[in-house]
């Protein structure tokens, strides 16, 4: 693949690096049980680490605490049908929970 580089010449040349730019702590809590999420459907639920449910259950909280209550029901209800075993339940309760957090950040 080749790139034109058609800016015209000139100016300082240096190459700066963009400000360390971090999420703010509502999009932050946001990715952070999105990214729960996706590591169940990357894994499988079988497979998935013993310590998964107690994060879950943390990021779950945390949604709670700032005001998401919908959201936090959502993964707490994943969570639930998880650790009952019913593949069936837990799958529509990880389908419903993404979608809540999807929608959540697209708001944001």
């Amino acid at each position: 693949m080749i790139v034109p580089d058609l800016q015209p010449a000139g100016g300082s040349g240096r190459l700066e690096a963009g400000a360390d730019e971090r999420p703010e702590p509502l999009a932050a809590v946001l990715i952070e049980a999105r990214g729960l999420l996706a590591e169940a459907a990357h894994h499988g639920l079988s497979h998935l680490p013993p310590t998964y449910g107690e994060r879950l259950a943390a990021a779950a909280q945390r949604l709670t605490v700032l005001g998401l209550r919908r959201a936090a029901q959502a993964v707490t209800a994943f969570a639930a049908a998880r650790a009952d075993g019913s593949e069936e339940a837990a799958e529509q309760a990880w389908v419903d929970a993404y979608l809540r957090l999807e929608v959540a950040l697209d708001l944001h």
